[in-house]
């Protein structure tokens, strides 16, 4: 009976189950014919609606009704709660009294500098693209008047209390600060865990060398950040998995950062690289893709390679367009900065196509040849009656040899007539080899002149002046015989921008010659000129950079200095970069902190920013050695693993599900390993002495590859919970170390004036070496 009950039971309750199943397929059916019904009323109402068989009511409720459209893809930025805090982390850290110092930190002394260059329109030389200086030009007149007349002399200098460089160091820091959830999203766009996306970022933003260069204004910090923005639309355009308009966008956002990176600093190359390797990866992968037509594959491969090529040539033209056209007035030299001696920024072109025959009364500008680069030049200042040590001087018009181009590099060519009757005084007579010149100074009128008068800065040789007469027994002795040296035996005739010719004094026989001495402060630190009576030395050598007819220089008087060098701003452009491409191979000055890269990697280098005048507050970068450890050994068992998990692959080994780990394994290598590497190993290579600080980017991959090699292990951890518990422990140690290093060493991060600080630096250098600068009052 027990049994026939149970047996009765199981059939009631599966026939209720049964019926329940009915009535709930009875529902869905009802419910698709009242749908289809609605969809069939809905299609004769509009059918009504177009042929007018419906009252005015029922119009008005059809055009109430929603029509469903395709949707146009948009670009949604999507901020989650992580990627606030994380951002408010970083933000915090940075901004805390950002006021101080008072003074020029580091590499505020060239932006700033360079700030004050736009402000007066004066051309000024640099290493690097001129857009993150046209940036802070632009932020510097919002925030204030900037003055102009502050000279960035030196570190330490103490800044007016009217200049806005507050408002520069929190422009920087909010921007900067971007770079914490930028690596979070960079993380979770290449498909890795929550815990790997948040642990790079986090030590990021509590890592010492990334806080104290973010709380100055400089491009370096800008420039990394842009980089990895186009990393990150790179990445995002790999995981679009179908043909969808999702390309074009990411492709047009990865060329406006690599524009803007690449305008900024030329170090952002290499992420650069990085970036189009992506987008060229997964361009491979869509031909062997079936959904993918010919016409489509023509398309997206016109789309990354002409955006990505064009839109950054065009960004970068035009700051150096701007930058060529707006710096058009003359700047003194800088004897105590490296740069200022280098900037012969805007010669006059080397591009035209024939040489222009020197005549008389032609408008030309003479180029020193060999050794520095720089004009004959004057301007309407007198030497002193007596120089610094004493001796006297003619007190004429000072002329000079300067680096930049300028209205007062401009001379007029005289030629002297015998009076031999016949003679032809044409004004474009041709000027030969043997002949005699005077000189004359288009903006001052007077000629150039020299006589036995000892030059200012070198003793031993002539004054060269521009003649005024201050009556007294001082005759002028304006002639010059022009001496071509490389004439050829088919003419004798000076052209232009082809002889090499000395001008060699008619009185005295010296040779027209610069040294490498720099006038002190009556010369505005421009470049001596004198007269050598040794003349067969390279450095008596001039040529005529531009030669304009007397038509043409009669205009150019007319016209002023908008038609001075009658250059283009695509001929200015050129010259620049040859002049920052060959510099920078010339450039050999040793820095106090250069280091090597090698150095870096282990955090055996540091960086002084600034220091106080009186007592032994400082700024400066130091490593968090542990962190940096760790990061540089992840990137070796990252790859460590990878070769292994290869050859697992390659040997049959490993289990066809694991596939798909090994290749996340190799997008990860080729990602942290492959930054790391570009951004690192060209700096092993260079013939300067880099800093610290150029070892940023890198370590940027070097945190990402250890956020790689935490979710891969992550993975390989989940089926034991201990394990898994304790390496969370270990990562939670990682990070609180990271920020309590930080803590310990913030007075050295905020430049505190703490009486401890000195207690700090000595057990700095106890632990691990660092050398520090100490005042010694």
């Amino acid at each position: 009976m027990v049994k026939k009950s149970n047996s009765k039971t199981r059939s009631n309750s599966s026939g209720r189950r049964s019926r329940s199943r009915t009535r709930k397929t009875n529902k869905y059916l009802l419910i698709g014919r009242e749908k289809s019904v609605s969809q069939t009323r809905l299609i004769s109402k509009q059918d009504a609606k177009l042929n007018g068989h419906h009252s005015s009511a029922s119009t008005h409720k059809e055009a109430t009704t929603p029509v469903e459209k395709p949707s146009a893809p948009e670009f949604v930025i999507k901020m989650d709660l992580i990627s606030v805090v994380l951002y408010a982390t970083a933000l915090v850290l940075r901004i805390r009294n950002i006021q101080y110092p008072k003074a020029i930190v580091f590499d505020e002394q060239i932006m700033g500098s360079h700030i004050s260059s736009y402000n007066r329109r004066e051309m000024y030389f640099s290493f690097d693209p001129p857009l993150a200086a046209q940036f802070y030009y632009f932020i510097a007149n919002l925030c204030g008047d900037w003055n102009k007349d502050f000279e960035f002399t030196e570190v330490g200098k103490l800044y007016p209390a009217d200049m806005p460089y507050v408002c520069l160091r929190v422009v920087t820091v909010i921007l900067d600060s971007l770079l914490t959830p930028l690596v979070y999203h960079i993380l979770k766009t290449s498909k890795a865990n929550s815990v790997s996306a948040i642990l790079p970022a986090l030590l990021i933003a509590t890592d010492p060398t990334f806080i104290v260069q973010s709380r100055i204004y400089s491009g370096d910090s800008l420039s990394i950040l842009l980089s990895l923005v186009g990393l990150y639309s790179a990445l995002n355009f790999y995981r679009l998995n179908s043909p969808n308009c999702g390309a074009t966008r990411w492709v047009l956002a990865l060329s406006i950062t690599i524009a803007l990176s690449l305008s900024m600093k030329y170090s952002a190359v290499f992420t650069t690289l990085l970036s189009f390797s992506v987008i060229l990866s997964k361009f491979w992968q869509n031909l062997a893709d079936a959904s993918y037509t010919k016409l489509m594959l023509w398309r997206q491969a016109a789309l990354i390679i002409l955006l990505p090529t064009l839109l950054p040539l065009l960004v970068y033209a035009g700051c150096w367009t701007v930058h060529v056209s707006t710096l058009h007035n003359a700047a003194a030299i800088s004897s105590k900065s490296t740069l200022g001696t280098l900037s012969s920024a805007v010669e006059l072109t080397e591009l035209n196509v024939a040489p222009r025959p020197v005549t008389n009364g032609s408008l030309i500008t003479l180029k020193h040849l060999h050794g520095r680069s720089c004009w004959l030049h004057s301007y309407d200042l007198m030497y002193p009656k007596r120089y610094p040590d004493g001796r006297g001087s003619s007190h004429q018009q000072q002329v000079t040899c300067y680096p930049f181009v300028d209205q007062n590099n401009r001379w007029i060519v005289l030629k002297h007539f015998t009076g031999v009757s016949g003679e032809d005084t044409a004004d474009n007579l041709a000027i030969k080899h043997g002949d005699i010149v005077s000189l004359l100074h288009e903006q001052t009128g007077r000629l150039l002149n020299s006589h036995l008068v000892a030059a200012p800065m070198t003793s031993t040789k002539q004054e060269v002046s521009c003649y005024v007469n201050h009556n007294v027994s001082m005759d002028i002795q304006p002639g010059w015989m022009i001496d071509i040296d490389d004439r050829s035996e088919d003419t004798d005739d000076w052209l232009g921008r082809v002889s090499e010719i000395k001008l060699i004094h008619v009185n005295t026989s010296a040779a027209l010659s610069t040294t490498s001495k720099q006038l002190p402060g009556y010369g505005a630190d421009q470049y001596e000129l004198i007269a050598d009576s040794f003349i067969f030395h390279e450095n008596t050598l001039w040529v005529a950079d531009e030669v304009l007819p007397p038509s043409r220089a009669h205009s150019s008087q007319i016209s002023g200095l908008s038609n001075i060098t009658l250059l283009y701003c695509l001929e200015k452009i050129y010259i620049l970069h040859k002049r920052i491409f060959v510099s920078v191979y010339d450039y050999s000055e040793d820095h106090e902190y250069s280091s090597s890269p090698l150095h870096w990697v282990t955090g055996h280098s540091t960086l002084l920013y600034w220091m106080h005048p009186v007592d032994n507050a400082q700024i400066y970068m130091l490593p968090n050695v542990l962190v940096w450890n760790i990061s540089a050994f992840s990137l070796l068992i990252l790859l460590a693993v990878q070769i292994v998990s290869n050859i697992r692959v390659r040997r049959g080994i490993t289990p066809c599900h694991l596939s798909d780990t090994t290749t996340a394994l190799e997008k990860h290598v080729a990602i942290g390993v492959g930054g790391y590497s570009l951004n690192l190993f060209p700096y092993f290579f260079t013939s300067q002495s880099p800093l610290l600080y150029n070892y940023l980017p890198a370590l940027v991959f070097a945190y990402i590859t250890f956020g790689y090699l935490v979710n891969h292990v992550t993975q390989s951890v989940q089926s034991s919970r201990w394990a898994r518990i304790l390496f969370y422990m270990i990562l939670l140690q990682v990070v609180c170390t990271s920020f309590i290093f930080t803590l310990w060493i913030s007075p050295l991060i905020y430049g505190s004036t703490d009486t401890s600080q000195l207690v700090l630096i000595n057990r700095l250098q106890h632990l691990f070496g660092w050398r520090f600068s100490l005042n010694q009052n």
